[in-house]
């Protein structure tokens, strides 16, 4: 326990409980898809360029570019190619920026304020194209993506917006990294790595895969209980018709009476016949008036109980 990462006992059963609690449980927005490119997405031979994960979401991937040997390293939330196409996009808007401010002699983002490492690298070997088809067809022969890292999205959502985003973390490890091996082979800057977490925190979409086990759970039978707790407690707070001082037994008084009723007795135990109506209706009392009962409760059981243990002194 001393070397557990939970400080106390009661978070290490917490995180057990949650960890079953969530077993099969994934969020079904944005899940991982099958491969869906067309013509315009795929490579001359037919090919998807991202071997068939374009449709994966929650992921740190890796943009290679074969040009000059460099690699670009990212992140995002939603699926890789609709990430790489954000990107294509801000290739060609830098181009179409820095020929409208600076002329055919741009440079840099070219004025394009939603420009990043990434896109200024590309834009620059993409200057001479004069559409954003041209310019995402030649993307498709300088880039190489590829997933170096996928997590679980409900798991990643809970760190998002916060120091210990968790995918944040996993992408700035891997920037670290290739610095420590070979800085000239990193497309990022220093932006990348000292930059708050851009993640977006969203609502889930739970739902559950359904294995061999929680099939049976959904489908077998319930078994009827054997407690009986609804007639245990019948039983507890009832009427015991056999003991003397239950209930009293008083004569019917009625809805307009002013005077106290003199015959009153103890109840005695019934013998084979049918079952008496108890008059729970107390002289004097300002109650409403109440028809008799075979079966009183407990509040009129306890006023007629009073009743009775005060009748010695009303009669002196």
């Amino acid at each position: 326990m001393s070397y557990h990462r939970f400080s106390n006992l009661g978070q290490k059963f917490n995180s057990d409980l949650t960890g079953k609690v969530m077993n099969g449980v994934f969020d079904s927005d944005l899940t991982d898809m099958k491969c869906n490119c067309n013509k315009a997405s795929t490579l001359e031979d037919g090919k998807c360029m991202y071997d068939g994960l374009c449709r994966r979401s929650m992921v740190v991937y890796e943009c290679k570019c074969i040009t000059t040997n460099k690699s670009y390293i990212g992140k995002t939330q939603c699926h890789l190619k609709t990430r790489t196409k954000q990107h294509i996009y801000d290739v060609w808007k830098i181009i179409e920026s820095g020929r409208t401010k600076f002329g055919p002699n741009w440079y840099g983002s070219g004025g394009y304020a939603g420009a990043d490492a990434f896109s200024k690298h590309f834009a620059n070997l993409c200057r001479e194209c004069k559409s954003s088809n041209e310019v995402s067809a030649k993307m498709k022969m300088l880039m190489i993506p590829t997933i170096l890292w996928q997590g679980d999205r409900i798991r990643c959502m809970k760190s998002s917006r916060t120091l210990q985003c968790k995918i944040c973390m996993v992408e700035r490890k891997e920037i670290l990294s290739r610095f420590r091996t070979n800085r000239s082979e990193v497309i990022n800057d220093n932006s990348d790595i000292f930059s708050s977490c851009k993640c977006n925190s969203r609502f889930h979409k739970f739902s559950r895969k359904v294995t061999l086990t929680l099939m049976k759970r959904l489908t077998q039978k319930k078994a009827n209980s054997t407690r009986h707790s609804k007639q245990k407690r019948k039983k507890r707070f009832s009427f015991s018709l056999t003991s003397p001082r239950t209930c009293a037994q008083v004569s019917p008084v009625s809805p307009d009476m002013s005077i106290m009723s003199p015959d009153i007795s103890l109840m005695s135990p019934p013998t084979g016949r049918p079952p008496t109506l108890y008059d729970t209706n107390i002289p004097l009392a300002g109650f409403p008036y109440r028809s008799p009962t075979t079966n009183p409760t407990n509040l009129e059981y306890a006023q007629v109980r009073q009743y009775l243990d005060l009748m010695p002194t009303l009669e002196v």
